[in-house]
């Protein structure tokens, strides 16, 4: 009988354990989902700027390159932007100009910044660089924020 309490102790204890372990990664499971979403979103988004041109003014192929660096966000409707710059200040749910499909992405929350940014780069003037800041926020709270530059060519 001794014998038997023992062994339902010991059996209790490691059971303990083993659940603990288990629900810790299930909780940090939601987290990797989570991030990966906020990295795939982040992408979309960087695709669709960077395909745009440098500025209002700059010719299409990027050549000659225009001679100064300005943020004019002169457009208001998305489906409109034809520039970098027409991104700077956007704050919004995450939505799509292509047939992308973002209802997974509820909860969700994208705002964006641009600035002219050639010194950053080792460049001698801004006017030959743009610096896109994007920041996704996920349900949980967290938020990640990613940068790529548009070179003015």
């Amino acid at each position: 009988m001794v014998e038997l309490v023992i062994s339902i102790v010991v059996l209790g204890i490691a059971l303990t354990a083993i659940v603990q372990a288990i629900s810790t990664s299930i909780g940090r499971g939601s987290n990797i989902l989570l991030q990966d979403r906020v990295i795939e979103l982040s992408q979309a988004y960087m695709d669709e700027i960077l395909g745009k041109r440098f500025d209002e003014n700059s010719p299409i192929g990027g050549y000659p390159p225009v001679t100064n660096c300005s943020i004019n966000t002169e457009e208001s409707d998305r489906d409109n932007f034809d520039d970098v710059d027409d991104y700077h200040g956007l704050s919004e749910a995450p939505t799509s100009q292509t047939t992308a499909n973002f209802a997974n992405y509820t909860d969700y929350s994208v705002s964006i910044e641009v600035n002219c940014a050639g010194t950053d780069l080792g460049l001698g003037d801004n006017k030959w660089a743009k610096r896109i800041q994007l920041t996704i926020g996920a349900p949980n709270g967290q938020s990640m924020t990613f940068t790529a530059y548009k070179g003015n060519y």
